[in-house]
């Protein structure tokens, strides 16, 4: 039996939070390189490779309420073997597009800070598809493992350039989207967007 684990580390950039397995008896035997700012999750996919999300900072010009340039948090998912090397990546930066926020967390923005654009919070392999919540979006996005391009986009089509699914199925700030026995995707939903702000789990064809 062994468990994965994320150390504590401030959400903003590259924190020096690493990833870890380790025994029941606390021997750790994989943790990630420190390099990274490891946050949310991480997930052991094979026997020899795992998963975790990884804060990116870029600059990029302010959407709505601001002048000139300012800094964008977004996230890159990486798949590591054992030994720490990359064998697998996924920059936001690089397959999304800038004109895809949530206008809400443009309006809080205060410069202090990087403009808090994705926030995800965990990803799943299923051998094919790499399944990732975007926790700012409210969006789960599947994407192809081979060609790395999306393959759909499931959540408020008013952040998408291109909604896959036109139906906006109501969830917002999820956590944990991961694809079940059934074929079917399986999340919690926080529902902080909704009035009464009731969470729930759901379960999506």
């Amino acid at each position: 039996m062994t468990i994965q684990f994320l150390s504590n580390g401030n959400f903003v950039g590259k924190s020096g939070a690493i990833g870890c397995e380790f025994t029941k008896d606390s021997e750790i035997i994989f943790e990630t390189p420190s390099y990274y700012g490891v946050h949310h999750q991480i997930y052991k996919a094979t026997d020899t490779s795992y998963f975790f999300i990884d804060a990116e900072v870029e600059f990029h010009p302010c959407p709505e309420v601001c002048e000139g340039l300012i800094q964008w948090q977004g996230d890159q998912f990486i798949e590591v073997n054992e030994s720490g090397e990359v064998i697998w990546e996924w920059n936001m930066f690089d397959q999304m597009s800038l004109t895809e926020y949530n206008p809400y967390w443009i309006e809080v923005f205060t410069g202090n800070l990087p403009f808090d654009w994705s926030h995800s919070n965990s990803v799943y392999f299923d051998g094919e598809l790499v399944y990732v919540s975007i926790r700012n979006l409210s969006r789960i996005t599947a994407i192809d493992y081979v060609t790395k391009e999306i393959v759909w986009n499931l959540g408020n089509p008013d952040f998408m350039d291109l909604p896959t699914f036109t139906e906006d199925f109501g969830f917002s700030h999820q956590h944990s989207a991961q694809r079940i026995s059934n074929g079917n995707i399986l999340f919690f939903d926080n529902g902080r967007d909704n009035n009464p702000e009731i969470s729930r789990c759901l379960e999506i064809a």
